[in-house]
């Protein structure tokens, strides 16, 4: 498999956890995080220090966004269990149906 198809493939995933109808209010939470301390301009260590006050930018903000993607993954991957298991057991619901 090529680099491009990779990174492709890759792309799609992420887009497809970002787009995914059943996120988390953590996921929600933890990106809105990720952003506000990415833009403030209060970190743990100040960016105005050469090279040393970015490192913290680069090591947070990917851990915050790790932890978000992680957390729809493990709600998207529950859903998808509860999907396959009420069909095997003959109980799915049509997907225009709201469940309650």
């Amino acid at each position: 498999m090529s680099i491009f198809t990779e990174l492709q493939d890759r792309f799609v995933y992420y887009q497809n956890l970002i787009t995914y109808e059943n996120k988390p209010k953590a996921a929600k939470i933890l990106f809105a995080v990720a952003l506000i301390y990415l833009l403030s301009p209060i970190d743990l260590i100040p960016d105005f220090i050469p090279i040393i006050g970015w490192i913290d930018d680069l090591i947070i903000v990917p851990m915050l966004i790790s932890m978000a993607f992680s957390r729809i993954e493990a709600v998207r991957r529950k859903d998808m269990e509860e999907k396959q298991k009420n069909s095997v057991s003959g109980q799915s619901t049509p997907d225009h149906c709201e469940t309650i």
